[in-house]
């Protein structure tokens, strides 16, 4: 077993017994049944009043937004004209984590794409017809800021001791940018 292997091996020991001597400690259980790796059970039960937040933050991730004024929308309007997403779940199903793509093609909602100009002091300043955010979803009778692609080409290499490597290297394309150019300092950094 190699030394990285054996330190992850006496980490999860380490954890385990950890959580085995919190368990006899209060008397409580820690073991609950981790069926769906999106919802892992809590390490301890939540009071009502826990479970009462939980529950709200959970509905708020998964509201569906509407556009601003629509009738009957209560607490769900406020969307648009141009916009990322309409729900937080459309990028972070259950709250997981946003997913890169795997292949070339159009970028899924999880993916942000940040502008940003550098400023004298060293700060970033927003794009002057953008802002700070690509907006590539619209309302109904409104036009998305753009459309953005992403093509990977294949770099491949050699470690020290021979064993190759391949990496994939994005390009980003921004095409039918609406309303107008973006400003030529205007720096673009997709996050997730």
């Amino acid at each position: 077993m190699s030394a990285r292997h054996g330190r992850g091996t006496r980490r999860a020991v380490c954890i385990a017994a950890l959580a085995s001597a919190c368990a006899a400690a209060t008397g409580a259980d820690f073991r609950a049944d981790f069926a769906d790796t999106r919802n892992p059970p809590p390490y301890r039960a939540l009071g009502a009043a826990e479970r009462a937040r939980f529950d709200l933050g959970h509905a708020l991730l998964n509201t569906q937004w509407v556009a601003a004024g629509t009738p009957n929308a209560a607490r769900r309007d406020g969307l648009g004209p141009v916009f990322n997403a309409a729900s937080c779940d459309a990028c972070h199903n259950e709250g997981a984590r946003g997913q890169g793509l795997a292949h070339d093609g159009a970028l899924p909602a999880s993916i942000v794409v940040q502008l940003a100009r550098t400023t004298p002091d060293g700060g970033d300043a927003p794009d002057p017809a953008y802002g700070h955010v690509l907006n590539p979803e619209a309302l109904d009778g409104f036009a998305a800021e753009a459309d953005v692609e992403v093509r990977y080409a294949v770099r491949e290499g050699r470690y020290a001791d021979g064993t190759p490597w391949q990496l994939r290297e994005p390009h980003y394309e921004i095409r039918g940018l609406r309303y107008g150019a973006l400003a030529a300092d205007t720096a673009i950094k997709p996050r997730i």
